[in-house]
């Protein structure tokens, strides 16, 4: 008489990835079973951490950039449905923000359209080079904002807010051309110290804290 996995322990090893073949092994004694159970959990998790590890120094010699799922996966070697749930771990660790379509419903658990690290000082700490000054604002933006709105891509600009406001964040001679004609749209200007027009300074963004 030969023993399974539980269902218990078949829905964590789903969890974690396990191939097929691996969940469905048979066991000749309980004992055996849990002592195999407890391996592969081990082994996997142990395995899961230094591919989040390796995704998140990968992230950060590219941001922001809009991700290809399927190259990601294969250059970090783990499934797609893997890389999906790392990168949701890492949100939820604050260490990256993902940047979604201004969608709503299933659509919004699918790839990001954009990875950002979650902050200024990460981009500087985990950056091989002299970090672009683009990313900087963009991410001191996107930080800033998610915490008092819902913050999402924007079809002509750089961010959509509250699914009715737009952002366009650059340098202080930054132009309208990306938001000429659009309601409700700003530019979000770094070195500017005084907002006018549809101009805000970029470091006023700081204080919604």
């Amino acid at each position: 008489m030969t023993v399974s996995f539980t269902v218990t322990q078949q829905q964590r090893l789903t969890e974690l990835d396990v191939d097929p073949e691996t969940t469905d092994s048979r066991f000749s004694s309980e004992e055996e079973r849990n002592a195999a159970f407890l391996r592969i959990e081990s082994d996997r998790v142990k395995q899961g951490r230094q591919k989040i590890k390796q995704l998140l120094y990968v992230i950060a010699q590219r941001v922001p950039f809009t991700p290809n799922i399927k190259d990601l996966a294969e250059t970090i070697e783990v499934s797609r449905k893997s890389l999906l749930n790392y990168l949701l771990f890492l949100e939820k660790a604050q260490l990256l923000n993902l940047l979604q379509q201004d969608v709503s419903g299933l659509r919004t658990l699918s790839k990001p359209e954009k990875i950002y690290l979650n902050n200024t000082n990460l981009v500087y700490a985990l950056e091989k080079e002299k970090p672009d000054i683009g990313n900087l604002r963009e991410t001191f933006f996107f930080n800033q904002l998610k915490v008092v709105g819902k913050v999402t891509s924007s079809k002509r600009a750089d961010f959509t807010v509250d699914d009715k406001y737009t952002f366009e964040v650059g340098g202080k001679n930054k132009g309208h051309e990306q938001i000429v004609g659009m309601e409700n749209a700003y530019l979000a200007l770094d070195n500017l110290e005084y907002g006018f027009a549809n101009k805000i300074p970029l470091w006023l963004f700081g204080m919604l804290y």
